[in-house]
């Protein structure tokens, strides 16, 4: 039973993501809007993991000490992705985990998902919206 939980814990964040590709897609058939608007209301949703992240890695990068709350924020930020992470290599890239990393990067993709639906509905037999 514990193993049925963990396999579909890990489905969790692929349905979180194809959530968001379908929230794109459905948004660019109601609104006919372009990608490029799916991509920037992405962004705009990711704005505050977006700041923390930048945050967080100028932080790494730059030995510079800022408070933890924005280090608290990055990785609350991307919570759904939790279950994945044991599936990722135990590596380490300056000297931070890798796991740590793709929380950090996550903030910076998802907004493509919505995008790619959207994309996907322009491309689309009479669908296509100006660009």
């Amino acid at each position: 039973m514990l193993l049925q939980n963990l396999y579909l814990a890990r489905l969790g964040p692929l349905a979180y993501l194809s959530v968001l590709v379908c929230t794109g897609f459905i948004s660019a058939k109601k609104m006919r809007q372009p990608a490029l608007y799916a991509f920037l209301a992405g962004c705009l949703s990711q704005t505050p993991g977006i700041i923390s992240s930048l945050v967080v890695i100028v932080e790494i990068l730059s030995k510079y000490e800022m408070p933890d709350a924005f280090d608290f924020a990055a990785q609350v930020w991307q919570t759904p992705f939790a279950p994945l992470f044991p599936l990722l290599p135990r590596i380490r890239l300056i000297d931070v985990p890798f796991y740590y990393w793709v929380t950090l990067l996550l903030s910076f993709v998802l907004p493509l998902f919505p995008a790619s639906g959207a994309f996907i509905n322009c491309k689309l037999p009479n669908q296509r919206v100006k660009n």
